[in-house]
C-alpha cells in the first residue's frame, strides 16, 4: 500500500466522525463561513528523504471549501477536497503570504531555515521555486485543524457558536499522534506557542532534553521534536537566525544532519559520511533505493560523490551485487548507477529523483557515472 493510500484510509474515518458530530450538534447551514479542517500534506520528495522531517505551524487561514459544502462531500464519499495536496506539492506555498514573505512569516521562515540548513546563500531564490528538492522534502502540518476566531480567514456573519463547536470537535484531529503514525518523522519542528504545542503533543510520550531561550527539545525514542515561537513572534525574541541555527545545531549533535563538501571522496571525512548515511538502511530495501536516498541528500547541498565512496557506503550497509559480492568502483558500479537512474526515470516516472542520481556520482575523471551505461 502506498503512502497516499494509507493516508486516505487513515483519515477517512476521522473525517466522517468529525462531520457526523457537527451535524448532530447543529444544522449544516450553521457552519457557513468556517473553513473545512486541515489535515497534513507532504512533499513529493519526502519519501526519498533520508532524515524524515515534519514542520508544524499553528493554522491555515481560509482553507476552502467551507464546512457546509465539505460536510456534503464527505457524506457522499467525495474526497477530492480532503486529499488534494497539489497546491503544496507544486510549491504554490512560496506565494501564500500575499507579498509579505519575509523570515518572520511562517513560510518565509520555513524557506529561510531550509536554505540555511542546506547552504543556499540567498534564501529568497527559493521563492522562485529554486532548489525544489529541499522545498519538497518535508511533511507540513498544523497544531489546529480549524483556525481561530480572530484569524483573517473567518468572514463576518459567521456564527461564533458554530465556530466554537467546530473547534471543539476538531480536537481529535489536533494530535501529533496522527503524523507520527502515518509519516514517522525523525525530526519535527513545531512553530507555535507553548500552550498550543502542549495540546498538540498531549498524547505523545517524550523526554525533555533541554529548554533554553524559548526553545524546547524533546526526544521520542531516537527522534527529535523542537518547539519554538511562531515566526511572527521570533522578531521580538532572538531573531530568525538564532532559531534556525539552534535547529541545525541540535540536528548535528544528534547525527541527523551532516554538512557536506562540494566534492566527497574516500578521505578523512569518509568515516563521518559513512556514519551519516547508515540511516538510509531504515528505508532502502535494495541498492537502487539506497542510491536514490544517498543522491537525494547529496543534491540538497549541491554535493557530488565519487563512485568509490558510494561503493564503500553500499558495502558498509550490507548491500551486494547480483553475484553476492561487494561493490567496487568501475564499469560494473557505473552500470548499477545507470540502472538506478533508468529505474526512477523510466520505471517509476520520477525524473526529479533520476536527476539527483545523474548528478550525484562521478568517475575519477569527473564525468558523471551514469553516462554511456
Amino acid at each position: 500500500m502506498t503512502l497516499f493510500e494509507r493516508y486516505c484510509e487513515y483519515y477517512k474515518p476521522l473525517l466522517r466522525q468529525f462531520c457526523n458530530t457537527l451535524t448532530e450538534k447543529l444544522p449544516i447551514d450553521s457552519f457557513k463561513g468556517i473553513p473545512h479542517p486541515f489535515i497534513p500534506s507532504w512533499g513529493k520528495r519526502y519519501e526519498q528523504s533520508m532524515v524524515k522531517t515534519a514542520i508544524i505551524g499553528l493554522e491555515t487561514c481560509g482553507w476552502s471549501p467551507e464546512l457546509p459544502e465539505y460536510i456534503g462531500q464527505v457524506k457522499n464519499e467525495q474526497w477530492e477536497s480532503s486529499f488534494d495536496m497539489s497546491e503544496f506539492q507544486n510549491l504554490d506555498y512560496v506565494n501564500w503570504s500575499n507579498g509579505t514573505m519575509n523570515r518572520y512569516s511562517f513560510w518565509g521562515f520555513v524557506m529561510y531555515f531550509l536554505a540555511s540548513l542546506y547552504g543556499v546563500k540567498n534564501w529568497e531564490i527559493l521563492k522562485q521555486r529554486k532548489h525544489a528538492d529541499i522545498l519538497n522534502c518535508f511533511v507540513w502540518g498544523n497544531a489546529c485543524a480549524i483556525e481561530r476566531w480572530n484569524s483573517h480567514g473567518i468572514p463576518e456573519g459567521t456564527s461564533p457558536e458554530a465556530h466554537c463547536v467546530a473547534r471543539e470537535t476538531a480536537q481529535t484531529l489536533n494530535d501529533f499522534q496522527h503524523i507520527q503514525k502515518l509519516f514517522a518523522p525523525q525530526v519535527t519542528i513545531i512553530l507555535c506557542s507553548r500552550g498550543d504545542c502542549n495540546a498538540f503533543l498531549r498524547n505523545t510520550d517524550k523526554a525533555l532534553l533541554w529548554d533554553r531561550n524559548g526553545v524546547r527539545l524533546w526526544a521520542v525514542d531516537d527522534n527529535l521534536i523542537f518547539n519554538m515561537p511562531h515566526p511572527n513572534n521570533m522578531r521580538w525574541n532572538y531573531g530568525a537566525d538564532y532559531y534556525a541555527k539552534t535547529i541545525r545545531t541540535g540536528l548535528e549533535e544528534h547525527g541527523l544532519f551532516q554538512p557536506m563538501q562540494e566534492f566527497l571522496d574516500c578521505d578523512k571525512e569518509a568515516k563521518t559520511i559513512l556514519n551519516y548515511f547508515k540511516q538510509c538502511k531504515k528505508y532502502a530495501t535494495n541498492t537502487k533505493d539506497a542510491i536514490a536516498f544517498i543522491a537525494t541528500e547529496l543534491r540538497k547541498q549541491d554535493a557530488k560523490m565519487t563512485v568509490r565512496l558510494l561503493c564503500e557506503i553500499l558495502n558498509s550497509l550490507g548491500y551486494h551485487t547480483s553475484y553476492g559480492t561487494e561493490y567496487q568502483a568501475g564499469r560494473g558500479s557505473y552500470r548499477t548507477i545507470a540502472c538506478a537512474w533508468r529505474h526512477y526515470q523510466e520505471g517509476l516516472n520520477q525524473p526529479d529523483v533520476a536527476e539527483s542520481i545523474a548528478l550525484a556520482f562521478t568517475k575519477p575523471n569527473g564525468d558523471y557515472a551514469y553516462w554511456d551505461y
